[in-house]
Formats: C-alpha cells, structure tokens, sequence
C-alpha cells in the first residue's frame, strides 16, 4: 500500500476520544464504536489521556464522548488535553478541516449540567472544527440514563456522516442484523498501516477493519 492509499484509509476511519472519571464514557464510547462497526466504518476508540492533541488537526472526523464530573469539573484524564486547547497559540483556523460531534454525559440535578461538553464543543467550533451535527447532551436524570438520548443522536449522526462522504458508512446508515448473526461474527480484524509521512498518530497503530 503506498502513501496515497494509506491516507485515504485513514481519512475514512473515525476516531472516537473519549474521557471518563467513573467509566460511563468509555462505554458510550465504545457502544458507538460497535454501531460503526455494523456500518462497517473502521474506526479508533481511544481515552483522551492517549490522545495527541497536537495530531487533532490531522484528524479528519472526530467523536468527543465526555462527561462532566462534580461541579462542572473536567474528568482528571482530560485535564491535559483541554490545558492544550485553551492554548492563545493556537489560531482560529487551527483545526480547519476537522470534522467532529460531541455527546456528553451529564446529570440536570446540577447547575452546570454537561458543561464539559459544552465547552468543548465551543471551543473545537472556536478553532475552525466544523460539528458534524448538534452536540448530544446525555442526562443521568432520564429514565434510561444517558443512552436516552445517546440512540437518536447516533442515528443523526450516521446519517450526517452518510451524507458527507458514503464511503464512511459502505452498509449505509441504517442497519439492523439479528442478535444471533452478531454474535457468530469476529468483530474485527486488524491490520497495520506503517507510513513515514503521514502526520495522524493513527499512522503506525492498529485499526479495528469491520469484517464484511
């Protein structure tokens, strides 16, 4: 595979970050992981802490899955991430061509419910990102937790994505398979893209490659 091909590889692979301080996050996370997956999209669930902030604008699209803790407060291993992005070096068109969506999980029972996530998303738009669809705002508050409102902004999610490019999503936006078909498939393959001059921290890892 030459470099050609390796970078447009990986401009078809979502990257989803997410940052957790009880685990909530990581599991939405990877809940989405797996319904792109379906879509057959490969994608990259990674935990902000191991994230490169300075490789962001070498991504293309980006989910953000983040929750508020406390008061308000940013999850300890986001800390890091966010000091970057409050950055005064860093320009308006910094994240130019990035593209990336924000669900946050939060709880209404506190003033500053989802302020994470919305800071975040504030802040990516401030940078040049441009938001894929509205953030989601999950609430620990509804009667099914955050995951009623993670559903619908999934489906508007694969649907945003769908329209943008289609080869992000080759079984389309809306899929549904058996239980039992699920669990006989192998998640994932994986294979490895080694290249020297590509600049995403992608470029020398493993990717999950949905299986057809």
């Amino acid at each position: 595979m030459n470099n050609h091909e390796t970078s447009d590889s990986l401009k078809k692979m979502v990257v989803i970050v997410y940052a957790s301080q009880t685990g909530n996050a990581m599991d939405a996370a990877e809940r989405i992981g797996r319904d792109a997956e379906r879509r057959g999209c490969p994608v990259a669930v990674v935990s902000i802490d191991e994230f490169d902030a300075t490789s962001l604008p070498c991504e293309e699209n980006v989910i953000f899955v983040v929750s508020t803790t406390g008061q308000g407060d940013t999850p300890d291993p986001m800390k890091a991430f966010w000091k970057h992005l409050l950055q005064r070096s860093l320009s308006h068109d910094w994240l130019k061509g990035v593209r990336y969506a924000v669900f946050g999980l939060g709880d209404s029972g506190y003033q500053k419910y989802n302020f994470v996530a919305k800071k975040l998303d504030k802040r990516l738009r401030d940078l040049g990102a441009v938001a894929i669809i509205e953030r989601g705002l999950g609430d620990d508050q509804h009667p099914s937790g955050y995951e009623g409102a993670l559903d619908p902004w999934m489906s508007s999610l694969w649907n945003a994505l769908y329209r943008y490019n289609p080869d992000l999503l080759p079984r389309g936006p809306n899929i549904t398979m058996a239980y039992a078909d699920l669990m006989d498939q192998p998640k994932f393959k994986i294979i490895y893209h080694v290249t020297n001059n590509l600049n995403s921290q992608f470029q020398q890892c493993q990717i999950w490659i949905p299986l057809k």
